[in-house]
């Protein structure tokens, strides 16, 4: 924000993808979008997309990751400007990176302009916005997650399973530690926003620790004979 107040802008931003990478899953599909939303549109012709870990020889499976990166991925922040580039391993491509970012007028991301022109707080804003509904998705998943375990549970309480239910028992202590890792990014984002609607829609996953805590119990008592 300082930067914005003072009139420095950025000259632009490179985002770099391992070419390496045979996937592009929803966590990095996620980031992307993220990083569109911190961007915005005007900033667009200041990103410079690169790919890296390129082999010496490059083969027939690189080239056809890229493809599918530009054309199934990339495509929503691609325009005439932004052309991706490939890094290479060598100082000239190096160079032919930076000497592109630098052609471009210096420009203020979406993102910066929300936060130091608007003065719109973190929470509020579009990255915020999507940081938070994915964070209150991701709550959901587990929540449906651990719900699915409690009904196993259930199944192999009564078929007298202990292996099954060792087994599950190990799935709802991580399911329990992935979403008490959510409910705290969640509170921190949530310190920054002030709106009604966020505790609304967290309020049912709200519920989930005092529910698996009776479940917990349960589970210790059939498994070890623990009160």
């Amino acid at each position: 924000m300082d930067r914005y107040d003072r009139k420095r802008e950025l000259a632009g931003i490179i985002y770099c993808h391992r070419i390496t990478d045979n996937r592009f899953d929803g966590s990095a599909m996620r980031g992307l979008q993220l990083f569109g939303d911190i961007c915005g549109k005007e900033f667009r012709k200041n990103v410079i997309l690169v790919t890296t870990m390129w082999s010496q020889s490059i083969t027939k499976q690189e080239t056809e990751r890229e493809r599918q990166l530009i054309h199934n991925f990339w495509n929503k922040i691609i325009s005439s400007d932004n052309i991706p580039m490939r890094h290479l391993g060598t100082r000239e491509t190096g160079h032919d990176i930076i000497a592109r970012l630098l052609k471009e007028d210096p420009a203020t991301p979406a993102f910066q302009k929300e936060l130091a022109v608007h003065q719109q707080p973190l929470g509020e804003t579009t990255p915020g916005k999507a940081l938070m509904a994915e964070i209150i998705a991701m709550e959901k998943e587990h929540q449906d997650n651990l719900e699915a375990a409690h009904s196993e549970f259930d199944m192999a309480k009564a078929a007298n399973n202990k292996v099954m239910l060792q087994v599950i028992a190990e799935e709802i202590a991580r399911q329990q530690a992935a979403l008490q890792n959510v409910q705290n990014d969640r509170d921190k984002l949530s310190a920054h926003l002030g709106l009604r609607v966020i505790s609304k829609m967290c309020n049912a996953v709200m519920l989930v620790p005092k529910h698996l805590q009776a479940f917990t119990t349960d589970l210790h008592k059939t498994l070890w004979g623990i009160e």
